[in-house]
């Protein structure tokens, strides 16, 4: 488990809201590259689902500092790790190996984070639902990124295929 004794709820919530973001950037930017049908509905669903997180940590904060706008800083307050995409030419799989270290990650953070609520606390129950959605996300991935190496190896692509950007 991440120790976060050392931040804030307020640090917490920004850093689960910039990471939610950043995640739904990147699943956004792989599906409008990749051309397999399939791997774009289920970026496009990953996107979704951080959209619908991030939607819950705005509410949150709002409500916990009674503040209708966010100042989001330059950096994720909370050590957590990013996904990027260094240039065009990166392969998906390697995208995907960095969105599953990222998902744990963010399971991690959210199993941790709800540490700092006591057990019937509804904060605490809706952080650990998360937690187990990141899971899944983690999950699907690895499934993707399996298939996304097979065809690699092959180094052909077919519009049918999962392929890379």
């Amino acid at each position: 488990m991440m120790n976060l004794e050392d931040y804030s709820l307020e640090n917490c919530l920004l850093a689960a809201l910039m990471s939610e973001m950043e995640s739904e950037k990147v699943y956004l930017t792989v599906a409008e590259r990749v051309k397999n049908v399939f791997l774009k509905d289920r970026l496009q669903f990953l996107a979704d689902e951080e959209r619908k997180h991030q939607k819950v940590f705005e509410n949150w904060y709002q409500r916990e500092f009674d503040r209708e706008d966010i100042h989001l800083p330059d950096k994720i307050p909370v050590p957590l790790p990013g996904i990027t995409i260094e240039n065009e030419k990166v392969l998906i799989s390697e995208v995907l190996e960095k969105a599953i270290v990222a998902e744990e990650a963010a399971e991690d953070f959210y199993r941790s984070f709800s540490a700092m609520f006591k057990a019937d606390d509804e904060r605490r129950r809706s952080l650990l639902y998360i937690a187990a959605m990141e899971k899944t996300h983690a999950q699907l991935l690895e499934i993707e990124l399996k298939n996304v190496l097979e065809i690699e190896s092959f180094h052909i692509e077919w519009p049918m295929m999962h392929m890379g950007p």
